[in-house]
Protein backbone atom coordinates (compact mmCIF):
# COMPACT_ATOMS: atom_id res chain seq x y z
CA UNK A 1 0.00 0.00 0.00
CA UNK A 2 1.60 3.51 -0.58
CA UNK A 3 -0.66 6.65 0.56
CA UNK A 4 -4.21 5.03 0.29
CA UNK A 5 -3.42 3.07 -2.72
CA UNK A 6 -3.72 -1.14 -3.73
CA UNK A 7 -2.84 -2.65 -6.14
CA UNK A 8 -4.23 -5.94 -6.31
CA UNK A 9 -0.64 -8.24 -6.83
CA UNK A 10 -0.19 -11.33 -8.03
CA UNK A 11 1.41 -13.90 -6.24
CA UNK A 12 4.80 -14.33 -8.36
CA UNK A 13 8.54 -12.55 -8.96
CA UNK A 14 9.04 -9.27 -8.47
CA UNK A 15 11.38 -8.13 -11.41
CA UNK A 16 12.69 -4.93 -12.10
CA UNK A 17 12.51 -3.79 -15.86
CA UNK A 18 12.59 -1.44 -18.68
CA UNK A 19 13.88 -0.97 -22.14
CA UNK A 20 17.50 -0.04 -20.03
CA UNK A 21 17.21 -3.13 -17.68
CA UNK A 22 16.13 -5.66 -20.54
CA UNK A 23 18.92 -4.31 -22.55
CA UNK A 24 21.73 -4.34 -19.79
CA UNK A 25 20.85 -6.80 -17.38
CA UNK A 26 20.99 -9.65 -20.61
CA UNK A 27 23.10 -11.77 -18.12
CA UNK A 28 20.47 -11.29 -15.11
CA UNK A 29 18.40 -14.50 -14.67
CA UNK A 30 15.46 -14.01 -14.43
CA UNK A 31 16.00 -12.21 -18.49
CA UNK A 32 17.78 -15.41 -19.48
CA UNK A 33 14.93 -17.08 -18.41
CA UNK A 34 11.95 -15.00 -19.87
CA UNK A 35 12.98 -13.94 -23.52
CA UNK A 36 9.20 -13.26 -24.55
CA UNK A 37 9.69 -10.48 -21.68
CA UNK A 38 13.05 -9.24 -22.49
CA UNK A 39 11.62 -8.87 -26.28
CA UNK A 40 8.66 -7.14 -25.22
CA UNK A 41 10.23 -4.80 -23.61
CA UNK A 42 12.78 -3.88 -26.44
CA UNK A 43 9.75 -4.15 -28.67
CA UNK A 44 7.70 -2.06 -27.12
CA UNK A 45 8.96 0.44 -24.03
CA UNK A 46 10.99 3.60 -24.94
CA UNK A 47 14.68 3.99 -24.24
CA UNK A 48 15.22 4.61 -20.87
CA UNK A 49 12.10 3.15 -19.44
CA UNK A 50 12.34 1.98 -16.02
CA UNK A 51 9.52 -0.67 -14.65
CA UNK A 52 8.77 -2.19 -11.56
CA UNK A 53 6.56 -5.64 -11.43
CA UNK A 54 5.74 -8.86 -11.23
CA UNK A 55 6.43 -12.20 -13.47
CA UNK A 56 3.51 -14.53 -13.46
CA UNK A 57 2.69 -17.48 -15.23
CA UNK A 58 -0.82 -18.68 -15.86
CA UNK A 59 -2.24 -22.35 -16.45
CA UNK A 60 -5.33 -23.49 -16.28
CA UNK A 61 -7.10 -20.07 -15.72
CA UNK A 62 -4.74 -19.94 -12.20
CA UNK A 63 -1.59 -18.06 -11.19
CA UNK A 64 0.99 -21.57 -11.86
CA UNK A 65 3.97 -20.28 -9.28
CA UNK A 66 5.05 -23.73 -9.74
CA UNK A 67 5.58 -23.55 -13.21
CA UNK A 68 6.90 -19.61 -12.75
CA UNK A 69 9.64 -21.80 -10.66
CA UNK A 70 10.66 -24.04 -13.66
CA UNK A 71 11.18 -21.31 -15.93
CA UNK A 72 13.31 -19.32 -13.29
CA UNK A 73 15.85 -22.85 -14.08
CA UNK A 74 15.66 -22.64 -17.99
CA UNK A 75 18.40 -21.00 -20.15
CA UNK A 76 18.69 -20.76 -23.89
CA UNK A 77 16.85 -23.49 -26.24
CA UNK A 78 14.67 -24.30 -22.55
CA UNK A 79 14.02 -20.63 -21.81
CA UNK A 80 12.53 -20.69 -25.30
CA UNK A 81 10.42 -23.99 -25.24
CA UNK A 82 9.73 -23.00 -21.38
CA UNK A 83 8.03 -19.41 -22.91
CA UNK A 84 6.39 -21.59 -25.32
CA UNK A 85 4.49 -23.95 -22.76
CA UNK A 86 4.09 -21.92 -19.75
CA UNK A 87 4.67 -18.26 -21.43
CA UNK A 88 4.99 -15.09 -18.79
CA UNK A 89 3.36 -12.05 -18.27
CA UNK A 90 4.96 -8.88 -16.71
CA UNK A 91 2.06 -7.56 -14.18
CA UNK A 92 3.96 -3.75 -14.41
CA UNK A 93 2.93 -2.16 -10.75
CA UNK A 94 5.22 1.09 -10.76
CA UNK A 95 7.20 3.66 -13.49
CA UNK A 96 10.56 4.06 -11.52
CA UNK A 97 12.15 5.87 -14.53
CA UNK A 98 11.25 7.38 -17.75
CA UNK A 99 13.49 9.73 -19.91
CA UNK A 100 15.77 9.85 -17.43
CA UNK A 101 13.90 10.78 -14.76
CA UNK A 102 14.11 9.66 -11.45
CA UNK A 103 9.72 8.95 -10.42
CA UNK A 104 10.59 7.75 -7.39
CA UNK A 105 9.57 10.26 -5.42
CA UNK A 106 6.74 11.64 -7.09
CA UNK A 107 3.14 11.11 -5.69
CA UNK A 108 1.20 8.30 -6.35
CA UNK A 109 -1.62 9.91 -8.56
CA UNK A 110 1.55 11.48 -10.37
CA UNK A 111 3.44 8.58 -11.19
CA UNK A 112 0.68 6.20 -12.06
CA UNK A 113 -1.43 8.41 -14.21
CA UNK A 114 2.10 8.77 -16.12
CA UNK A 115 2.10 4.21 -15.68
CA UNK A 116 -1.44 4.65 -17.25
CA UNK A 117 -0.43 7.39 -19.74
CA UNK A 118 2.89 5.13 -21.02
CA UNK A 119 0.50 1.73 -21.50
CA UNK A 120 -2.00 3.73 -23.59
CA UNK A 121 -0.13 6.15 -25.47
CA UNK A 122 2.50 3.52 -26.22
CA UNK A 123 -0.31 0.80 -27.31
CA UNK A 124 1.79 -1.94 -24.54
CA UNK A 125 0.22 -5.12 -24.97
CA UNK A 126 1.18 -8.53 -23.46
CA UNK A 127 2.75 -9.78 -22.02
CA UNK A 128 3.59 -6.30 -20.54
CA UNK A 129 0.16 -5.78 -18.55
CA UNK A 130 -0.94 -2.97 -16.38
CA UNK A 131 -1.74 -4.22 -12.55
CA UNK A 132 -4.79 -3.10 -11.58
CA UNK A 133 -5.16 -0.16 -8.22
CA UNK A 134 -7.58 2.02 -6.85
CA UNK A 135 -7.56 4.15 -4.09
CA UNK A 136 -11.01 3.85 -3.14
CA UNK A 137 -11.29 2.90 0.20
CA UNK A 138 -13.52 0.14 0.69
CA UNK A 139 -11.81 -1.72 -2.06
CA UNK A 140 -7.82 -0.96 -0.19
CA UNK A 141 -9.39 -2.80 2.80
CA UNK A 142 -10.59 -5.77 0.76
CA UNK A 143 -7.07 -6.29 -0.88
CA UNK A 144 -4.74 -5.24 2.26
Amino acid sequence: MRGGQAADRAQGQRYPAGRCAAALEAGHRQTASFPEIRAAALAQLPADTGLDGELVVWEHGRLAFDRLLQRLARRGNGAMEGAGRWPAHYVVFDLVHEDATDLTGWPYERDRAALEALFAEGQLEAPLTLCQSTTAPTVVDRLV
